[in-house]
C-alpha cells in the first residue's frame, strides 16, 4: 500500500504538477517579455517626447533671436540715419564757421554786406526718434506644470490572480482510463456537408463550426447565430481558432494571412513573407499560435502573437534539431 501510494505521488509529481508548472513558468516567462518590451517603448516614447519638445523649444528660441536681431537692425538703422543727419548738419556749420573766419580775417567791407546768417536755419533743430531699450519678459515655468505638459507616465496595474488549476491526480488517473465508448454530449444540425474544423467558444459555450470557405456559429442550444462565407478565389481557409471575447480567427494559406471576424467582417492583421500560415490556436493569456511551412515544405516553426506583434518565434526542438 504504501509502495503503490508513493507510485502514486510520483505520477502525480512527474505527469502532473511538474508539467503544470512548467506551463506557468513558461506563461509568466512570456509576460516578462512582454512586460520588458512595454517598458522599453515607454522609455523611447519619453526619449521622443524629449527629442520632440527640445526642438520645438529650439525653435522659439531662434524664433525670438530673430526677432530681437530684426529689432536690433531697425532701431540701429534710425538711430545711425539721425547720427548721420547730425554730422551732415555740422559739416556743413564747420564749413560756415571756416567762411566767416575768412571774412573776419580781410576785413573787405563789399563782402561783409553781402553776408547772410545762417545762424537761425541751424537753432531749430528737427525733431529727433527717441528709442527706449528692448527688453524680454522671461515667463518662468513650475517645474510640476512642465512635467504635467511633457506626459503623464503610468504605473502597471497591478492584482492577483488564479492561475488555471493543476490537473490532479484524479485527472491523471480518469484519463488514463479513458472511456471505452466515445460519449455523444451535444448533436447539432449544421447544414455543412463535412464539419472539417471546430472551435469552442470560451465565453459563450457555442462554437464555430468551418467547412470549405464557410464558417458557421453556433449558440450552446444549437441555434445558428452568424454564416461568414469567404471569396473561394480569394481564401483558401486552413484552421480556425476563437479568443475569449469572441473573436474568430482564421489562417488563410492562399493569401498567406491570419485574419479577424468580428459582426461578419473580415480584418487581415498579420500577413507572412515566403511562409505559409497551417494550424492556428489561442493561448491562455490571449495571445495566437500560428504554425507555418515554407513553399517548398522544408522548414516549419511557430510564432506567437500577441496582437499582431512577434512575440516569440519556435523553429528548433534544440539548437539544431528543426520542427
Amino acid at each position: 500500500m504504501l509502495l503503490e501510494k508513493l507510485r502514486e505521488e510520483t505520477e502525480e509529481l512527474q505527469h502532473c504538477l511538474a508539467p503544470g508548472y512548467e506551463i506557468l513558468i513558461s506563461d509568466l516567462e512570456h509576460k516578462r517579455t512582454l512586460q520588458e518590451r512595454s517598458h522599453k517603448e515607454v522609455r523611447e516614447n519619453i526619449t521622443e517626447q524629449g527629442t520632440y519638445l527640445h526642438q520645438e523649444l529650439e525653435k522659439i528660441i531662434q524664433r525670438h533671436l530673430n526677432e530681437a536681431k530684426k529689432l536690433e537692425e531697425e532701431d540701429l538703422s534710425i538711430i545711425g540715419k539721425q547720427i548721420s543727419d547730425m554730422k551732415s548738419i555740422l559739416s556743413e556749420i564747420q564749413k560756415i564757421i571756416k567762411e566767416n573766419e575768412n571774412l573776419l580775417k580781410t576785413k573787405i567791407i563789399k563782402y561783409v554786406l553781402k553776408h547772410e546768417s545762417e545762424n537761425e536755419r541751424f537753432r531749430e533743430v528737427q525733431k529727433l526718434i527717441e528709442l527706449s531699450p528692448p527688453s524680454f519678459v522671461s515667463q518662468r515655468v513650475p517645474q510640476e506644470t512642465l512635467s504635467q505638459l511633457f506626459g503623464v507616465l503610468t504605473c502597471s496595474v497591478r492584482r492577483e490572480i488564479c492561475p488555471y488549476p493543476i490537473p490532479s491526480a484524479t485527472n491523471l488517473r480518469s484519463k488514463r482510463e479513458g472511456l471505452k465508448v466515445p460519449e455523444i454530449i451535444r448533436t447539432w444540425k449544421t447544414g455543412l456537408k463535412v464539419s472539417q474544423k471546430i472551435s469552442c467558444c470560451l465565453e459563450s459555450d457555442g462554437c464555430y463550426v468551418r467547412s470549405g470557405n464557410t464558417i458557421k456559429q453556433f449558440n450552446a442550444a444549437g441555434k445558428e447565430l452568424s454564416v461568414t462565407k469567404l471569396k473561394s478565389e480569394s481564401h483558401f481557409l486552413i484552421d480556425i481558432t476563437v479568443l475569449k471575447n469572441n473573436t474568430l480567427f482564421f489562417s488563410d494559406n492562399r493569401d498567406r494571412s491570419v485574419n479577424s471576424v468580428k459582426d461578419n467582417k473580415i480584418k487581415t492583421l498579420i500577413t507572412f513573407d515566403g511562409w505559409k500560415p497551417l494550424a492556428i490556436c489561442s493561448s491562455s493569456t490571449g495571445a495566437i499560435l500560428v504554425s507555418m511551412q515554407t513553399d517548398d515544405e522544408t522548414q516549419s516553426k511557430v510564432f506567437r502573437y500577441s496582437g499582431t506583434t512577434a512575440s516569440q518565434e519556435i523553429q528548433y526542438k534544440d539548437s539544431s534539431t528543426p520542427l
